[in-house]
């Protein structure tokens, strides 16, 4: 089943809140973007059309 459409900036958004989340029970120097995908239910390659490399996303959290 795929997952509703959300517009750019919800995505990254989700993302954010998301990292944010886990940072909470994983040590953010070792979280990789496999495990934030994991838990957003997406692939690493969906979260890369938000973001260009891990450090963007932590420059958004």
């Amino acid at each position: 089943m795929n997952r509703p459409y959300l517009s750019a900036d919800l995505r990254r958004a989700e993302t954010v809140a998301t990292v944010i989340e886990l940072a909470a029970t994983h040590d953010p120097a070792v979280m990789t973007t496999g495990q934030i995908a994991a838990a957003m239910g997406v692939s690493q390659g969906a979260l890369f059309r938000q973001f260009p490399d891990k450090m963007a996303i932590w420059t958004a959290v």
